[in-house]
């Protein structure tokens, strides 16, 4: 069994009924406490950026981008969009959009975030200076269905991994020793992926690798885990649904297969 299979029912009865349940059920859980914690975080952080001297430009943008989120999320109250799951999708998709680049903005200081201390600094850098960790946050945090969730995270991943490697390893390659840690990791992770192969390949320049590495955890990190792991947890809810339409007499179809650990396993490995 392929990820990503199943990702609606054959019947459109069916595919809208589970749509509202889902959404009821599932996909409305994070959204009261974010919408109240985004009221009070985001106008802190484009604030915090004005006040550090980062750019007045880049504060300013930082705050409009979150007076959209924010008026965003005071229509979603006013509209009663928890109440059907086809406006919720139209609105969440909206914030995502906006939120990705706000995302990038405030993590412009990072970029640049001297010098190297531990073998570890690179991991860390990666996962927090680029933006990958806060990109897969916000897809676990605003969940979508899996059908709207895959082309809307790779959409914005797509574009964040094509602006942020050249600025950021720009920034990162000018310390000696943080561009020892980055080729490094870039020949570690050369090696694991290369085991058992017997090939290897000559290190790429500092700029090269980082640019690399951060492409990698951009898919892996930012797209990957958690557009599998919301697939992971819909599939589950569709076999379970699709079960009892065809034990209540509803639309049968094809069988679904039951997502078991050994296939989950199976798909880490892949």
């Amino acid at each position: 069994m392929l990820p990503f299979t199943g990702l609606w029912f054959a019947n459109g009865d069916d595919e809208a009924r589970f749509g509202e349940a889902y959404t009821a059920g599932v996909l409305n859980c994070p959204d009261r406490f974010l919408r109240r914690l985004r009221l009070v975080a985001l106008p802190l952080y484009s604030l915090a950026l004005l006040v550090a001297g980062e750019g007045i430009w880049n504060g300013l943008l930082a705050a409009l981008l979150s007076g959209l989120v924010i008026f965003i999320d005071a229509c979603w109250q006013e509209w009663g969009v928890e109440s059907t799951s086809v406006m919720r999708t139209e609105l969440t998709v909206m914030k995502r959009a906006i939120l990705g680049p706000i995302a990038t903005i405030l993590l412009r200081p990072a970029w640049g975030a001297g010098e190297a201390a531990t073998r570890w600094w690179a991991w860390r850098w990666l996962g927090v200076g680029t933006g990958a960790l806060a990109v897969a946050a916000g897809s676990l945090a605003m969940p979508l269905l899996a059908k709207h969730e895959l082309p809307m995270q790779f959409l914005l991943v797509a574009g964040l991994a094509s602006c942020v490697p050249s600025h950021a390893c720009q920034a990162a390659s000018q310390s000696g020793r943080t561009s020892q840690y980055i080729m490094a990791t870039w020949r570690a992770v050369d090696d694991a992926v290369r085991v058992g192969s017997g090939a290897s390949q000559p290190t790429p320049p500092v700029r090269a690798c980082c640019c690399h590495l951060i492409a990698m955890i951009y898919a892996v990190v930012g797209f990957y885990i958690p557009t599998y792991l919301l697939w992971l947890l819909e599939y589950s809810f569709r076999f379970e649904f699709r079960k009892a339409s065809v034990d209540t007499g509803g639309s049968h179809g094809r069988e679904w297969p039951k997502l078991k650990w050994r296939i989950v396993g199976g798909h880490a490995l892949e």
